[in-house]
């Protein structure tokens, strides 16, 4: 009987010390937590149209040729070289704006998906969470 009550009384201090330790960890980053639900909806509406125009516009852009292949001539193929740096160095440019918009996109979506969880799962997800 001794041992039950040990065994439960460790059971109740490690979820307890569990139960804290996941509660700071949720509140140490989360980039749009000052926003209200309504002010979320309307962000993720934005950056969901954000992300499909420049996935769209990346899309397209990769379609397009560099430009032409040069010639026989050296200012052709300089004029060949330049015109695809240009090209890829646009393209990088397009990606690394679309990728960093997703990744946004994404957090707005985690923060979301946090506050619409029921009370209850929250409790048990904080407690049973190693």
């Amino acid at each position: 009987m001794w041992l039950g009550l040990v065994l439960l009384a460790a059971l109740a201090a490690g979820g307890a010390w569990n139960y804290q330790r996941n509660l700071e960890r949720e509140k140490a980053v989360r980039p749009f937590s000052s926003y209200s639900d309504g002010q979320l909806e309307a962000l993720a509406a934005g950056y969901q149209s954000e992300v499909d125009d420049l996935a769209g516009r990346y899309t397209r852009q990769r379609g397009r040729s560099a430009g032409s292949k040069g010639g026989r001539l050296i200012d052709e193929n300089i004029a060949a070289f330049d015109a695809a740096h240009s090209h890829g160095a646009a393209m990088r440019q397009l990606g690394g704006d679309l990728s960093e918009r997703e990744a946004e996109f994404a957090d707005l979506r985690a923060e979301l998906a946090l506050r619409g969880r029921q009370p209850w799962r929250v409790i048990l997800e904080r407690l049973l969470t190693i």
